[in-house]
């Protein structure tokens, strides 16, 4: 396992013999805002190609979980790991599972609930045959190994995969597979399980021609009290998708999809408290990352500067303030970090410019990231090292990155208010936005009172002032005239 580390400046004080010296340390570190992060690389298991992904971070931001190839002379499979920076990977102890009739075909974790204390996941099985393939997904306590799940569903159900995880263990989310009258092969169903309760499928959304749907649950709540995943309908071309919401009781919301010809959205994750969710879907613009509440509907929030539109919104932290996941800029898809102020950004630029890891990052692609701690301080993602083989890595940031002093009508942050920002704001007026998009009064919805505060600050900034009111009356003409034909949102 390869541990590199920064600071914005690196002292020893080990041979300071003075306080005086220590305390002029101290000055400096305060000075420069004492800002670092750290940069993990996850390795992998001995047996194999080297292989490994990360798939999520615990919500204290401790340990992250995935699968990584293993295996010896006579086969290689992928195996679930924890990952801690102390300790590196482990495979915690898995023989329950592996000694089970048939051929085991490798696990993976998908979560995991504070501390680690409750991991799920799946694993797969080959019959004895050799005949049928088996996924069956596992629930594993500190305390008491792998938990016997067998008998806990109810009828025509058969669980597969544990997607996630509340953080004090309690509600586990998933999918599996059911018999549907009509249908020549199981359908997916989204399910929720319980100590309790055990397995329960949620609602499904109902279509007009077929009267179902299929259903995959990606996330909960750290409440929770809500699950996101998406529906999906394979009766024509091409296979329709939409995000979905369930509540505790497990009835099922659609969240429709974004403007544009292509009924396409999935959900993968939700704040804590169950009110925001994120995504990707196909809009008119193009794969767009997602925003929605219940107030707000569904926003697209663009793409990484110098790109074209084609992104997921993977993960939000807790109060939905920071999102990672996939963008496409001027260093082609890689991995983007999102805020209400600043849009996507790369990560990688955001990790070398504010934190100073350009050294540690060389030679990587940081391809994406796949998930954040409730604190939004670290990240886990998935890309090719220096040697060229897949990776999964971790960032733990000392503190969140830097908000940018903020200009009344400066919506583009370069310190000032000119046509740039009017150029923004033209084009998404009458659409649901954020303040990079133009939404200054925070209300969502970018309207005449954002572009009113574009107008009365307009030319501040400047080295010189310009005489604004000739300006702004042509401005306005340009800018309404081909408005006036453009539908409002809803």
């Amino acid at each position: 396992m390869n541990i590199t580390k920064t600071t914005e400046w690196s002292i020893t004080v080990a041979n300071c013999q003075s306080w005086l010296w220590m305390l002029v340390v101290a000055l400096v570190l305060t000075a420069n805002g004492g800002r670092g992060a750290e940069f993990f690389t996850i390795g992998d298991f001995p047996g194999g190609e080297f292989r490994s992904l990360a798939v999520r971070v615990s919500p204290d931001g401790q340990k992250v979980y995935g699968r990584s190839k293993s295996g010896d002379d006579l086969r290689v499979f992928n195996l679930a790991f924890e990952w801690t920076k102390e300790n590196g990977l482990n495979s915690f102890d898995q023989s329950s599972i592996r000694t089970q009739p048939g051929t085991f075909l490798g696990s993976s974790a998908h979560a995991a609930s504070s501390e680690g204390k409750i991991v799920v996941g799946s694993f797969g099985i080959r019959s004895e045959g050799g005949s049928l393939i088996r996924n069956e997904p596992f629930v594993w306590d500190a305390e008491e190994g792998f938990l016997d799940l067998s008998g806990m569903t109810d009828g025509g159900l058969t669980p597969e995969v544990n997607s996630d995880v509340t953080p004090d263990g309690d509600i586990v989310v998933g999918h599996g597979r059911r018999h549907v009258p009509g249908k020549p092969h199981p359908q997916s169903q989204a399910f929720r399980w319980t100590r309790e309760d055990g397995f329960r499928a949620l609602d499904n959304l109902l279509d007009p021609e077929s009267g179902s749907s299929q259903s995959f649950s990606a996330s909960v709540s750290a409440n929770g009290k809500v699950s996101v995943g998406y529906a999906l309908w394979d009766d024509d071309s091409p296979i329709r998708r939409e995000a979905v919401r369930w509540n505790a009781s497990g009835q099922a919301t659609g969240l429709g999809d974004l403007p544009g010809e292509r009924d396409w959205s999935l959900a993968w994750d939700v704040s804590a408290d169950g009110t925001i969710i994120v995504g990707e879907a196909w809009g008119e613009r193009g794969r767009e990352p997602f925003y929605w509440t219940e107030a707000t509907g569904m926003i697209g929030l663009g793409d990484q500067p110098g790109g074209i539109i084609h992104g997921i919104a993977r993960a939000i932290s807790s109060d939905g303030s920071i999102i990672v996941g996939r963008g496409s800029g001027d260093r082609d898809d890689s991995a983007m970090i999102w805020d209400p102020i600043r849009g996507g950004r790369s990560l990688r630029q955001v990790l070398e410019d504010e934190f100073g890891l350009g050294e540690e990052l060389a030679g990587w692609d940081l391809d994406n990231a796949v998930d954040i701690s409730a604190d939004g301080k670290t990240i886990a993602g998935n890309g090719v090292n220096p040697q060229g083989n897949r990776e999964g890595w971790v960032v733990v940031l000392d503190e969140l990155p830097d908000i940018p002093e903020l200009r009344p009508g400066d919506i583009d942050l370069d310190g000032v208010v000119s046509l740039s920002d009017f150029t923004i704001l033209k084009e998404h007026f009458g659409i649901g936005g954020f303040r990079y998009q133009g939404d200054l009064d925070g209300d969502f919805d970018v309207d005449l009172e954002d572009f009113n505060l574009v107008k009365s600050h307009f030319g501040e900034g400047a080295a010189q002032v310009p005489e604004p009111s000739s300006l702004v009356l042509l401005l306005s003409g340009l800018f309404f005239f081909p408005l006036l034909l453009r539908p409002r949102r809803g």
